[in-house]
């Protein structure tokens, strides 16, 4: 069963997530950095912006608080697991409260070290582009599809399921950097929750939990009749796993079961 420290770390996640993409994309955009001046070219800045905020979820993924948590760090991802069964419905609200709540903290923490640089893009926030507010949804919409297919394209394989997160990385920087013009690449509705919140930006808001949101579950959906091991995108035997069902966790009970006892229920020498 999800408990307190699933949860803790999953905020904590979040907030990492936030403070160093946000980060990332303030230092590559507002006005007085002095990357506008050594990297004029925006579509190279861009890159950098996505490079570092992919990365940054990678990380977090691999490191003790994914291995924890689960590394989902996305409202979206874990809409998508409770589709598949992997969490329970208090589980899941739990979850996507404190993806929203450390989403706030990490902008927060943003704003405070960068200060008027930070509202000089408006945090960060995602806005939809030129092509409009029905484009930004569908672009949001398609994108998480494709990353979240990707990502439970590796999550059934046991042989590829520890490259799930950086596949996810790599695959990000990609949607990222080719629907920022369009939508401003979001594919987090926490992501985009945390600078709107603190920017006042609610008209479009909406587009970001709406777009991923259909987006993920649509992806479930297609993988609901194919085995889901696991809720975690990386799992860690040497970390409890508390998610439903998680095959890994019944594999090591069965073998644990079958192994062979001396006469006093001990496990016998060289059994292990």
């Amino acid at each position: 069963m999800i408990g307190r420290r699933e949860i803790i770390a999953e905020f904590l996640g979040t907030a990492l997530l936030l403070a160093c993409g946000l980060s990332a994309a303030i230092f590559n955009f507002s006005s007085g950095s002095p990357l506008l001046t050594l990297v004029p070219n925006d579509y190279i800045r861009r890159f950098l912006s996505v490079l570092l905020f992919s990365a940054s979820a990678t990380v977090i993924i691999y490191s003790p608080l994914g291995r924890i948590s689960g590394g989902h760090i996305n409202p979206a991802v874990t809409l998508a697991f409770f589709r598949l069964g992997k969490l329970t419905t208090k589980a899941a609200v739990a979850y996507i409260v404190a993806q929203f709540a450390g989403a706030v903290a990490g902008t927060a923490a943003v704003r405070f070290v960068w200060g008027a640089r930070a509202s000089n893009v408006r945090l960060g926030a995602t806005l939809p582009g030129h092509a409009g507010i029905w484009v930004a949804l569908g672009i949001e919409t398609l994108a998480t599809f494709l990353f979240m297919s990707l990502i439970l394209t590796f999550i059934i394989r046991p042989r590829i399921a520890h490259f799930t997160a950086a596949a996810g990385g790599l695959f990000g920087i990609f949607l990222a950097f080719f629907s920022f013009p369009y939508s401003g690449a979001s594919l987090n509705p926490a992501r985009s929750f945390g600078p709107a919140l603190l920017e006042e930006l609610w008209a479009t808001l909406w587009i970001y939990f709406v777009g991923p949101s259909i987006g993920a579950v649509a992806a479930a959906t297609l993988f609901r009749n194919r085995i889901i091991p696991c809720g975690k995108l990386f799992h860690d035997s040497s970390y409890t796993c508390n998610f439903e069902n998680c095959l890994y966790v019944a594999n090591v009970a069965s073998r644990e079961a079958s192994r062979p006892s001396g006469r006093d229920g001990r496990p016998r020498r060289g059994a292990q």
